[in-house]
């Protein structure tokens, strides 16, 4: 048991270093230099991009799509209906959030208001 705990932890601090660089490298490319903080948010977004398709997906089969995803079944008594809701306002939320921080940061910082 301690060598799959073992195992387990080293591949799951792999993964993690591996996510990080890919979604630094990716808000960086999207989004130019940020400060820590606007990484941690911008990865996130970046993150829930890439799990659009699986939103999409959770439309059409949600329970199938909470699996995949978070990797825990939902238990029977959540009906069914409430879960493709919650998919498809994800699905339509993920692509407007992405566009507006992509048009917001894409416009450069404000402009100082000059003195009169």
């Amino acid at each position: 048991m301690a060598i799959l705990q073992a195992i387990f932890a080293l591949i799951s601090r792999s993964l993690g270093s591996i996510l990080s660089a890919l979604f630094g490298w990716a808000v960086v490319a999207l989004f130019g230099p940020t400060s820590p903080r606007e990484k941690v948010w911008l990865s996130a977004l970046v993150g829930a991009a890439a799990a659009w398709p699986l939103l999409i997906l959770g439309v059409i089969w949600p329970r199938l799509a909470v699996m995949a995803l978070a990797f825990v079944p939902l238990p029977q008594w959540i009906p069914g209906w409430l879960i493709r809701s919650v998919w498809i306002g994800l699905a339509i939320i993920v692509p407007f959030a992405l566009g507006a921080v992509v048009a917001g940061r894409s416009r450069g910082p404000a402009a100082p208001i000059p003195d009169k």
